[in-house]
């Protein structure tokens, strides 16, 4: 799990190996993972804010329904 969050918060990192990583610790569904993908969510990239509400909507946060709906507005 450490090794996918250290993923999501590399500055440099390509999106595509973001949104990997965030899908992983969606689908692993730790409180750590939890912690990662809401930082996600602050992520400039569209498609990464994306891939880290849908991945929080799996683990049934309904919280980041509304994050989703902006992302797919924007």
């Amino acid at each position: 799990v450490q090794a996918l969050i250290t993923i999501t918060r590399l500055p440099n990192e390509a999106n595509s190996v973001m949104r990997k990583a965030i899908e992983a610790l969606g689908k692993i569904g730790t409180s750590k993972a939890e912690e990662a993908l809401r930082v996600a969510l602050q992520h400039d990239d569209k498609s990464v804010k994306r891939q880290a509400a849908l991945a929080l909507l799996k683990m049934g946060n309904s919280q980041a329904e509304g994050v989703l709906v902006m992302a797919l507005l924007e």
